[in-house]
């Protein structure tokens, strides 16, 4: 994940997601350093390509003094490149006090490991 200015310009983004109908629920990891951030996620797929997906609260964090975590929104777009998944699109967040630098992001599916 990327965000255009900030505290860092690249994070580590891990989604974990179940898609029940139309309906996505699950769980965001946002890291870069030794800070971190667990967050609930829910949203909706639109038309099986489109994800439309929201930070609903933060579940678990370890943070810097004078950071905050942004709650985030992301627009993703679902593609199959090779046999594997991909999502990719735009993010912009807020924290309690301000609008986030909003940012990209690109995440391609892991295969699961015994």
């Amino acid at each position: 994940m990327t965000q255009e200015e900030g505290y860092s310009t690249e994070y580590a983004l891990e989604l974990y997601l179940r898609q029940d109908g139309n309906k996505i629920t699950g769980r965001s990891y946002v890291s870069v350093d030794s800070i971190y951030a667990e967050m609930e996620i829910e949203g909706v797929a639109l038309a099986d390509k489109i994800l439309m997906i929201k930070d609903i609260r933060i579940i678990d964090d370890e943070i810097i003094e004078k950071l905050e975590w942004c709650i985030k929104s992301y627009q993703l777009m679902l593609r199959r490149e090779q046999d594997v998944w991909h999502l990719e699109g735009r993010w912009q967040g807020k924290t309690s006090t301000n609008d986030c630098t909003p940012g990209q992001v690109y995440l391609r599916k892991s295969v699961p490991r015994a």
